[in-house]
């Protein structure tokens, strides 16, 4: 049983994972792949102001999810959580995915604005 699964059914969130399709042979952009993802948990870590002369502050989250040895995340990905959904928006994976024999803690930090 993963972490995630002990929850209630209400917290879970299906988000999309954005990934780089990298480059093809002339150096062009390759399309990004969309992934859905059900059965994760977004939480909040904490929120920080990074410059003082700035009044914008940054979300960073976790995402949880139960393991999958079908998919692993990229410190490359970008998680969007949907319209609706509590702390909706376009994040950045910020860091190295951590894996653990119960699930995944995705390390994620605020890039766009709520969808």
């Amino acid at each position: 049983m993963g972490i995630v699964s002990r929850f209630p059914k209400s917290w879970k969130i299906t988000v999309e994972v954005h990934r780089s399709g990298g480059s093809d042979d002339n150096g062009d952009p390759k399309p990004v792949q969309v992934i859905s993802l059900k059965e994760c948990l977004i939480g909040p870590r904490s929120s920080t102001e990074k410059d003082s002369a700035s009044d914008a502050a940054t979300s960073e989250l976790s995402l949880f999810r139960d393991p999958d040895p079908g998919f692993r995340f990229k410190s490359t990905d970008r998680i969007v959580v949907p319209a609706g959904a509590f702390n909706a928006g376009s994040y950045l994976v910020s860091g190295r995915p951590r894996e653990f024999p119960i699930g995944v803690e995705v390390p994620l930090e605020g890039v766009g604005p709520d969808v």
